[in-house]
């Protein structure tokens, strides 16, 4: 008897773990009771369409099963762990008025990152949203990425600021007697 085994997708969550469905498409005498069930992983943690499920300790359970054999305990299928999506935030500094929209990005931090995995928020282009003077600037950071090792498991969703927006300050003219 062969068992049909399949896995499900999933979303990186930095393991290897498989969930798996077995199920026995033929060769069961009515009324017998005989279910499957197997173990399997994920060849790699990291995000793959398809990746290969290595199956093993496919059994046989049920009131009856010790009256059937299984052709293989093991095997392979295959599924899809598709990138996890985060966000991504940042600070900016004060400046003093220079007539741009300029900013300067002070720190940055991801949220949603899986613990231990190498990834971090850089480049981009930091704007206040005018350039006149104030307290409680916006600043926006466009054409932001993702590095580091496992940069390639993740999908940047918005950036957004964090903490206290920015200000302006006026810079005064020097007077000189």
């Amino acid at each position: 008897m062969t068992a049909t085994v399949t896995a499900d997708a999933k979303p990186y969550d930095g393991t290897t773990t498989a969930t798996l469905h077995c199920s026995l498409p033929s060769g069961v005498f009515s009324p017998d009771v005989v279910t499957c069930s197997a173990t399997g992983a994920f060849a790699s943690k990291n995000v793959a369409t398809p990746q290969t499920v290595n199956i093993t300790n496919i059994t046989l359970g049920g009131a009856q099963a010790g009256n059937y054999s299984l052709s293989t305990t093991t095997g392979t299928t295959s599924a899809n762990i598709t990138a996890l999506h985060i966000t991504g935030s940042f600070t900016a500094s004060n400046k003093p008025y220079d007539g741009t929209t300029s900013a300067t990005v002070l720190t940055r931090s991801l949220t949603g990152v899986i613990g231990g995995d190498a990834v971090t928020l850089t480049g981009g282009t930091a704007t206040y949203n005018d350039k006149t003077v104030a307290n409680g600037k916006t600043v926006t950071l466009t054409g932001a990425s993702l590095s580091g090792t496992d940069a390639g498991n993740y999908i940047l969703d918005s950036v957004a600021t964090t903490g206290r927006q920015r200000s302006t300050t006026r810079r005064w003219p020097t007077v000189r007697r």
